[in-house]
């Protein structure tokens, strides 16, 4: 009995942490991929200006 519930809480911390972890992540992921796609646009805006239309 006493085995089964460390089991179970032991289930429910990596559930908790895992959740924790991926909210984390997309929110980081997000931040990185928006720096990026910004870092993308300028690099882009700096080309066409470059090029003569």
């Amino acid at each position: 009995m006493k085995e089964i519930f460390w089991i179970e809480k032991f289930i429910l911390i990596c559930v908790v942490a895992t959740v924790f972890l991926f909210c984390f992540w997309q929110e980081y992921d997000e931040k990185k991929r928006d720096s990026q796609s910004r870092a993308r646009t300028a690099r882009r805006r700096r080309a066409r200006n470059l090029t003569p239309l």
